[in-house]
């Protein structure tokens, strides 16, 4: 009688899991910004992706409208914005009883006081709130299309590039580059 460990019982049933090909691309998060607009973030610059009671938001008074309060996550407390209202867009997520953040890590140290070193030991955060998740992604750079008219212009500095997939298209965002140019200058 052969005696099989798990792991071999695994790779029997399941091959695909410790199969060694090169899956192209890299990961991206899908998300609607608003009833007709489509967007993707880079997965690196994603932390997590939450659904979030608007109770545990607390607000704040003296800030931008696009700024819906303070939230915490995993012992951090950070702003949750609304990225469509943040890049100049119609907020539709007003008075929601929940909302889907996404958690990015950002730099807002002043570069100039502190080391690279110890910035990375003091993350930051930010909640990005969005009116829907629709899922992860993989796209290949090459893909990317560059911006076309329809692409609404106070986008322009913010969007990479777009990308087809499924008979949508998707705005691919660039995280850093908003959050240095929006957000860094409150902070």
């Amino acid at each position: 009688m052969a005696s099989s460990t798990t792991t071999d019982r695994l790779k029997e049933l399941l091959p695909e899991l410790f199969s060694t090909q090169n899956i192209e691309g890299d990961s991206y998060l899908r998300l609607q910004l608003n009833s007709e607009l489509l967007a993707s973030i880079d997965l690196t610059q994603v932390q997590e992706s939450l659904v979030v009671p608007s109770r545990e938001i607390t607000t704040i008074p003296n800030v931008p409208e696009y700024v819906l309060g303070l939230m915490t996550s995993r012992g951090e407390v950070f702003l949750a914005v609304d990225l469509a209202h943040l890049i100049g867009l119609t907020p539709e997520i007003v008075n929601s009883r929940q909302y889907q953040v996404i958690v990015v890590k950002t730099s807002f140290a002043d570069k100039a006081n502190n080391s690279a070193s110890e910035q990375s030991d003091n993350p930051s955060f930010l909640g990005l709130v969005v009116k829907r998740i629709l899922g992860v992604s993989r796209f290949i750079y090459d893909d990317f299309e560059l911006l076309n008219k329809n692409i609404p212009t106070e986008l322009d500095s913010f969007v990479y590039g777009s990308i087809k997939q499924q008979d949508h298209q998707y705005l691919v965002l660039d995280i850093k580059s908003l959050i240095a140019k929006k957000i860094s200058k409150y902070n």
